[in-house]
């Protein structure tokens, strides 16, 4: 049933949080290993966040890593950050893979149509690390990104 659902739903990246992982034995790694070539075939990458360095080594001497489509990343948020600059990745070299239903496609507007949105928007250039707004800033705009890549970086009081 759960291979079916990955078929179906073309599921790409699966997360395991080792945060309340306090210890590891050989039958859970080499379950893991058994997992991780099943993703691998499937083409599932799988990301572990927040594995301490003694629960790692054993994955690491059962050549669980990169080459079985494993990824250790140092906490979630490292995790879900990669992951998504994998799928924005991929958005750029397969554009036509992630086109949604319901997402406007500009080149395919009508030129009239966009002539007028043309004429109602003015074209803003960022240099690399500058900041289009700020969290609490007044909303007062729309934004079309015609080129490049955007990120939001969100601050927490955690860190």
């Amino acid at each position: 049933m759960a291979r079916s659902k990955i078929e179906k739903r073309k599921t790409r990246f699966v997360v395991f949080d080792f945060r309340m992982v306090q210890g590891i034995d050989a039958s859970a790694v080499n379950s893991f290993v058994k997992l991780a070539k099943i993703f691998h075939r499937d083409g599932v990458k799988m990301v572990c966040s927040d594995i301490r360095p003694d629960i790692r080594l054993p994955f690491r001497q059962a050549g669980v890593g990169e080459k079985m489509g494993v990824y250790f990343k140092d906490d979630l948020d490292h995790g879900l950050e990669w992951i998504e600059e994998q799928l924005l990745a991929d958005g750029a070299e397969n554009p036509e893979e992630g086109y949604r239903e319901d997402s406007i496609d500009l080149p395919q507007m009508s030129p009239r149509l966009f002539e007028v949105i043309g004429r109602q928007s003015e074209t803003l250039e960022l240099k690399p690390g500058e900041v289009l707004f700020r969290a609490g800033d007044t909303s007062d705009g729309m934004y079309f990104v015609e080129q490049g890549t955007l990120s939001v970086v969100i601050c927490l009081s955690q860190g």
